[in-house]
């Protein structure tokens, strides 16, 4: 399992939506795929693997991504990201 520390936290959850290659260096990038990664493994704690996959299923479908995360999850999105993001942050 992953977990972000204060210190290596450097995104909010909403700020890693899209395209990593617009992170610039190197060391930024990986950070922010350790928190994606520990973002995943925070739904699947929650929603089990089922869950991960329901998810990917509604985002296939073309729906944007926090509708499909609400449809799948039955879960606010923006509530989960700030949940998410004040935790990882103590």
């Amino acid at each position: 399992a992953v977990r972000c520390t204060p210190d290596v936290h450097r995104f909010s959850l909403r700020a890693l939506e899209g395209s990593f290659q617009r992170i610039g260096d190197h060391r930024s990038a990986h950070l922010a795929y350790l928190e994606a990664r520990h973002a995943v493994e925070h739904i699947i704690e929650r929603h089990g693997e089922a869950g991960v996959r329901s998810l990917l299923t509604e985002v296939s479908t073309g729906a944007p991504f926090a509708a499909a995360f609400e449809h799948a999850l039955g879960e606010d999105y923006a509530t989960f990201c700030a949940t998410f993001d004040a935790e990882a942050r103590r």
